[in-house]
């Protein structure tokens, strides 16, 4: 079997980064740092003495969730199409290695780092069960479905990567997967729950959503033995789909590794006539020397057809449930009203997700392939070189904004609605949630785009540019959730969640405007320096 040895050489190949063992005491250290803020926050007040170590569980299994989910689909996204890009995929097929080869290669390579880093905060999410009021089936099922999510979101990101052509689409592709299995699932049990037009074995659909699996798996001492059998089932059954997303990554490599992926802007195969005048497009006309950059930016940049769908059904979606919790009478209005607020959420991650692929992609590609040293020779300045950039990347998520913006105005108007039982004093805290959403999706625009750039013109590789931008700006939001959470166990007013949220949102927006307005300035003054090093590094 030729996959064994390829696996031990990338591994090898692992051992020798210093990357690989920054990520796992890393990944422990800064758990460790969330434990003690939860234990030291927290303190020994709550409704029992058992409170706080379950409070303390819960929350650092979500966080490794994230990190496994995410982490997962960041470290393999590109790892497949990267080599297709590069031409060294076929070279591969010339030797008795197979698809599967690839696939398992692909994975043990790009996801080494992923495995250590969880495998060392394993230990850090121990501490509540030394604490006591954590039952040891608890921790251990748990453990096991965080190892099985990892493998799912590997999975999918190997899936995505071996059928697309870009980085850009792989990871749009493994991002729209992996929400649609933690999301779809969870909505599937919500109707079969409270719509009598599905049957009953639909409730069980939220087995199989990785964030519903570590839910249930973190309780599961508390559950009914037939309730933790199927949990301990459903925790294999994560781990199933990752091996299925990794066969089916094998099988597309065999089919297209050696001749590579149709191209859909290729020429059919009945031409028309040389004589027939082909159609040119909108932004075919010459453009001026002040919008050249921005033109030729807009040009390179990756269509992503799969928001063409993905945008107008999660549209849809939204507008039935915003019509039904209108229409439905007091506490069953009130999941229809959460289920909007989760579908805006989803959108912002996927407009900060587009965002960052569009800054990243095309300028990479650019500064591969010699464009922008030939951008350079040109009069055009390195500041109107990187406005051409950040243009183009801005008017191509124009309508994904005004959407998001729609969508908060929508949520706003809930304030209004009896039967939510929103209260006067309740209406403040939830404005400023919405106003604030709306106000860091500009934030965002403003700065993904600059902090983008700057990352890829340091020459950092695809996956570690996309890393460093987003994880700047997602990271705010999900600290932001962890203080509310921390706020809540001590029965906050409607006039401390105000201020949490005011301050979360000021904090989360005053970062990113610093952040874009910083890398903008450095990457201003650097360019023509950072551009330069890789050719002094070729001589």
């Amino acid at each position: 079997m030729t996959a064994l040895p390829v696996v031990q050489r990338e591994l090898i190949v692992a051992s020798r980064r210093r990357f690989t063992y920054l990520s796992r005491s890393g990944a422990a250290a800064l758990l460790a740092m969330v434990a003690f803020l939860l234990l030291a926050f927290t303190g020994n007040s709550g409704p029992g003495v058992t409170s706080l170590p379950r409070l303390t569980f819960e929350i650092l299994s979500f966080i490794l969730l994230a990190f496994a989910l995410l982490g997962g689909i960041l470290l393999t996204a590109d790892s497949i199409a990267s080599e297709r890009r590069e031409g060294t995929l076929g070279l591969l097929f010339l030797t008795d290695l197979t698809g599967t080869d690839i696939a398992l290669g692909k994975l043990a390579a790009s996801s080494i780092q992923g495995a250590c880093a969880l495998v060392a905060s394993l230990p850090i999410l121990a501490i509540p069960l030394m604490m006591g009021g954590i039952a040891a089936k608890d921790y251990w099922l748990t453990a096991l479905a965080l190892i099985a999510a990892l493998l799912c979101s590997a999975g999918i990101g190997l899936w995505a990567s071996a059928r697309a052509r870009t980085a850009a689409s792989g990871l749009l592709w493994a991002v729209l997967a992996l929400l649609a299995l933690c999301l779809v699932p969870a909505l599937i049990t919500w109707l079969a729950r409270h719509a009598p037009i599905l049957p009953s074995p639909f409730l069980q659909a939220e087995l199989l959503s990785p964030a519903l699996v570590i839910a249930r798996a973190s309780n599961v001492d508390n559950l009914s033995p037939a309730a933790a059998r199927n949990t301990a089932i459903a925790v294999g059954v994560v781990a199933l789909i990752g091996i299925a997303c990794l066969a089916m990554a094998a099988r597309t490599l065999a089919r297209t590794g050696r001749s590579g992926l149709p191209d859909a802007k290729s020429a059919p195969n009945n031409p028309r006539p040389a004589t027939h005048k082909p159609s040119s497009p909108k932004s075919s006309a010459r453009p001026s020397v002040e919008s050249a950059p921005s033109w030729l930016q807009a040009r390179r940049l990756p269509a992503l057809p799969a928001l063409r769908w993905i945008l107008p059904a999660c549209l849809i979606a939204w507008g039935g449930f915003y019509i039904a919790a209108r229409l439905l009478p007091n506490s069953r209005a009130v999941p229809t009203f959460i289920t909007c607020m989760f579908i805006t959420y989803g959108l912002h991650v996927i407009y900060k997700v587009r965002l960052a692929l569009l800054g990243t992609a095309p300028l990479s590609e650019d500064i591969r392939g010699g464009a922008m040293e030939l951008l350079l020779s040109t009069p055009l300045s390195p500041r109107r070189i990187l406005a051409g950039q950040v243009t183009a990347v801005t008017r191509a998520v124009r309508s994904h904004f005004w959407l998001l913006i729609f969508l908060g105005f929508g949520l706003i108007s809930f304030t209004t609605d009896d039967d939510l039982g929103i209260t006067r004093t309740d209406v403040a805290p939830f404005l400023t949630l919405f106003v604030g959403g709306m106000v860091c999706a500009w934030a965002d625009t403003y700065c993904i785009p600059r902090l983008a750039a700057f990352h890829v013109l340091r020459g950092h590789p695809m996956g570690a540019a996309l890393t460093r931008t987003l994880l700047p700006i997602l990271l705010p939001p999900w600290a932001g959730a962890l203080l509310f959470s921390l706020l809540a166990t001590t029965a906050l007013g409607s006039d401390t969640a105000t201020i949490a949220f005011l301050f979360i949102h000021l904090t989360q927006g005053a970062l990113a405007i610093l952040l874009g307005f910083t890398a903008e300035q450095s990457s201003q003054v650097n360019f023509r320096r950072w551009m330069a090093a890789p050719l002094v590094r070729r001589v």
